[in-house]
């Protein structure tokens, strides 16, 4: 009793990139300047509801589609499910495990939703589908060539293919994986990406014009745009990236290098609490999803995890390796304690 009573909780269930940040101020030297005043001038201007413009250019010279930015990768997912509404769409799909906000979302938004087998005829199907790829929890995807069958297919039957893009960044992948255009419309998410989660920035890049539109709509009637200043540090950002590609690859490689360390950490946990899976180094994201053996040992420890039910599994857990290491290392022995 005294152990549960003295120690504060651990959060590994929130998604914060915090290594991945990190790695990113100390890899381009920003320690002491991200967040100056020199960095982040004053605006009181509303921002068109796009995008601030220069930050707008630059992702659209990088992914050579139109660009709409949004309040995190969350507003621009619920940005799309809009469109799809306005589309006449209704039934929104995606596999499983999926990430949790997935139906509350499109409860939200007005669209019925579920899990499905992609592709797959042979029972009332979707009318659009949300591929989250690398997947939100247990970070499987499939190789580019796959995808985009994948994604081109539903496209021809006319159901939109919604490529959710968080974890589809160099960081998370393989220098072999192709990053090209996927679907109908791709989300990406700045805090992901670099761990710039502060900024609440994400952006949409839209391959259809109708979608562009209605997401363009969205946020002009929900939000009339996103803050200025957090864009100008975006545009800051990018263009540091753009002039040191040599720092830009430093961070990549760190970052893979501490998320592999975490989780082959991840494996001395003991096997009476969950199942590591024996290839967890080689998984995809930021995350544990393993097979819960003993859940007690989690509130004993104080260890806050994101259980698996709201994934799609009851019997799994999500742990975020992405945390500092030290939290990483306190959580795991706690655990180990409490077998």
């Amino acid at each position: 009793m005294s152990y549960r009573l003295t120690r504060e909780p651990i959060d590994l269930a929130l998604g914060e990139a915090s290594i991945i940040r990190e790695n990113f101020v100390a890899s381009f030297g920003l320690e002491n300047q991200l967040f100056t005043t020199e960095l982040c001038p004053a605006s009181c201007a509303y921002p068109p509801p796009k995008g601030h413009a220069p930050l707008v250019k630059m992702l659209e010279d990088i992914h050579e589609a139109p660009v709409i930015i949004c309040n995190g990768a969350k507003q621009a997912l619920a940005a799309v499910m809009y469109s799809m509404l306005r589309s006449n769409k209704k039934f929104l799909g995606y596999k499983s495990p999926y990430w949790s906000y997935i139906p509350q979302l499109a409860a939200r938004m007005g669209l019925k939703s579920e899990a499905v087998v992609p592709n797959d005829m042979t029972k009332e199907y979707c009318d659009c589908y949300l591929g989250v790829e690398p997947n939100n929890p247990c970070g499987a995807i499939d190789d580019y060539i796959t995808l985009k069958f994948l994604a081109d297919a539903h496209k021809s039957f006319g159901i939109p293919f919604i490529h959710d893009a968080a974890y589809y960044t160099p960081v998370y992948l393989p220098d072999d994986y192709h990053l090209g255009p996927l679907g109908n419309v791709q989300i990406f998410s700045i805090s992901k990406m670099y761990g710039l989660s502060g900024l609440r920035l994400g952006y949409v890049v839209a391959y259809d014009a109708e979608i562009y539109q209605h997401v363009l709509d969205y946020m002009e009637h929900m939000t009339v745009g996103v803050s200025v200043p957090s864009q100008e540090i975006m545009c800051e950002v990018l263009q540091t990236i753009k002039n040191n590609p040599a720092d830009e690859r430093k961070f990549v490689v760190r970052c893979r290098n501490d998320l592999y360390k975490a989780k082959f950490f991840a494996r001395t946990i003991n096997q009476n609490i969950i199942e590591v899976p024996d290839n967890v180094e080689h998984t995809v994201g930021m995350f544990l999803w393993a097979k819960v053996k003993n859940k007690l040992a989690f509130e004993n420890a104080k260890v806050n995890v994101a259980w698996g039910a709201g994934f799609g599994n009851k019997d799994y857990v999500r742990i975020n390796l992405a945390a500092p290491i030290e939290k990483l290392t306190e959580a795991i022995s706690r655990l180990n304690e409490c077998r």
